[in-house]
């Protein structure tokens, strides 16, 4: 036996004297590595707290270290607990095996509750009864908001969530992606019979980045993105899960909203009008979601056109001032300084107006209700797996925006991520 203590070539020769063959044999010898720390969840931005549990693979010892300095053989050994951090944290992880030791350090950043920008409810509105109520853009999709007499119909009085613009997971990393999922306004009103909703998006890579600035392809009705409207209806409340623990929309990871939200109502809709995709899921009394049409095959596409919902958008903005965000980092977004009036900016054409009138029946209300109980909204943009955004803002949405994407890490991570949501809705109709 040959025996070898490094990588090695090893080549043979044999011949009968009339045909020669030659062979390479490759061996290639690693050496042993540490073992391998994990930590759940790795790191990332946080508003209260955040729970963190380690692991490691082969089982040895972790010590580690909170206090940012390094972490020895001599520091505490982790037996099973829990993290619970309540400031910026570094955690530092230390193992040995054989000779060899790693330090691994996870951090964990608290980031403010966002700045005065955004506002739920606004001056305490709730929303405004029209009696003649609103005229939904037709066709579904209008190329520019001239001529629609319904754009007109939104007044600033009707405002119950005010956003930013470019505060999105992509604006803090992939400005270059597209489609631009950037809600900014979310308006409300109805008549006696319907709710209406106003979702102005709004798109600024004109502005604070003109490298990346792109054109049609940036409307977010340019693909069937997912789009989310959570709802409070009095009707007891969801995790935002199916019966299974998933998400019950094909292609999403499993977000989830705490009780004192008060979801029990889920929209999921394409972003592209008409109704590509739809449907609507209820609170079971288990807390989890069922399919509002439980006769609806996944492949369904038009449950909420069939409850006589009407979706509609245009290009434009109709906003007298449109907040963007020209900070570098998440944590920016607590301080008023970092924003900028963009109401301006050359490429208004690029922001979208979505309008969606929704019978009160598909709600599973009364006016009478509405106006003496009052419901809750929110709505949620996606990207990939995730929610992006969101009005009322949810520092959920950005958790995860300025780490790498493990398929594009010129991407952001947070259109892959599960969040946790935890904002109150915005009200409709009585606070």
């Amino acid at each position: 036996a040959i025996a070898l203590t490094a990588t090695t070539t090893l080549k043979t020769m044999v011949t009968d004297g009339t045909v020669t063959d030659i062979n390479s044999f490759i061996y290639t010898l690693s050496g042993p590595q540490a073992p391998l720390v994990t930590a759940s969840p790795g790191s990332k931005g946080f508003v209260t707290n955040v729970s963190v549990t380690l692991a490691v693979s082969p089982t040895v010892s972790i010590h580690f270290s909170t206090d940012g300095s390094i972490p020895t053989a001599l520091s505490p050994v982790y037996a099973g607990e829990t993290f619970t951090f309540t400031a910026t944290t570094k955690l530092q992880t230390f193992v040995e095996q054989g000779g060899l030791s790693e330090v691994k350090t996870f951090t964990y950043t608290k980031v403010e509750p966002v700045s005065s920008i955004y506002e739920t409810n606004p001056n305490g509105q709730v929303g405004k009864y029209k009696a003649t109520g609103m005229e939904v853009i037709t066709p579904a999709w209008v190329s520019g908001k001239a001529g629609n007499a319904s754009y007109a119909d939104w007044t600033e009085d009707m405002i119950i969530v005010q956003g930013a613009g470019f505060d999105d997971a992509k604006s803090f990393r992939g400005h270059h992606e597209t489609p631009s999922n950037d809600p900014y306004t979310l308006y409300a009103s109805w008549d006696d019979a319907n709710l209406y909703l106003g979702i102005q998006f709004v798109y600024l890579n004109d502005v604070f980045d003109p490298a990346n600035d792109k054109g049609d392809s940036q409307w977010p009705t340019w693909t069937a993105g997912t789009m989310i409207l959570a709802f409070d209806t009095n009707a007891g409340w969801t995790t935002g899960l199916a019966a299974d623990g998933n998400n019950p929309w094909g292609g999403l990871k499993g977000f989830t909203f705490t009780e004192e939200m008060g979801v029990d109502t889920v929209f999921y809709f394409a972003s592209n009008p008409p109704f590509q995709n739809s449907a609507i899921y209820l609170a079971n009394g288990t807390n989890s979601l069922t399919r509002k049409k439980a006769d609806a095959l996944p492949t369904y596409k038009s449950e909420m056109e069939d409850l006589g919902v009407v979706l509609g958008a245009c290009n434009g903005s109709f906003a007298s001032e449109i907040w963007g965000y020209k900070g570098s980092g998440i944590a920016g977004l607590d301080d008023v300084a970092n924003f900028q009036d963009c109401a301006t900016h050359n490429r208004s054409g690029l922001d979208v107006f979505y309008e969606m009138k929704i019978p009160f029946t598909a709600l599973g209300i009364t006016k009478a209700q509405l106006e003496t109980q009052g419901i809750g909204v929110m709505f949620l943009a996606t990207n990939g797996q995730s929610p992006v955004d969101s009005l009322p803002h949810d520092p959920a949405t950005v958790d995860n925006a300025e780490n790498p994407y493990v398929l594009d890490p010129s991407t952001s991570a947070e259109k892959d991520d599960c969040d946790d949501f935890t904002t109150s809705l915005a009200r409709i109709g009585k606070q």
